[in-house]
């Protein structure tokens, strides 16, 4: 058994996400929840299906802070 046996397409993502909080909760594609710690390294990325969460305090390009700070 797989750690992916229940993700529909089975397919693994390669997606980032930006948050403020230093540690966030992921249970994406029907994974169990797991809380990332974020805010020590600038980023974390889930074990069971890769999606990065980077924090907004790593982020570089001051384009790319305007848009987090309007949304």
């Amino acid at each position: 058994m797989s750690l992916y046996d229940n993700i529909e397409n089975e397919t693994v993502t390669k997606e980032i996400r930006i948050t403020d909080k230093d540690k966030v909760m992921c249970e994406e594609y029907g994974h169990p929840r797991v809380y990332i710690d974020v805010k020590s390294k600038g980023f974390g990325v889930c074990g069971y299906c890769n999606i990065t969460y980077k924090h907004t305090d790593t982020v570089q390009s001051e384009q790319i802070r305007k848009i987090i700070k309007k949304v």
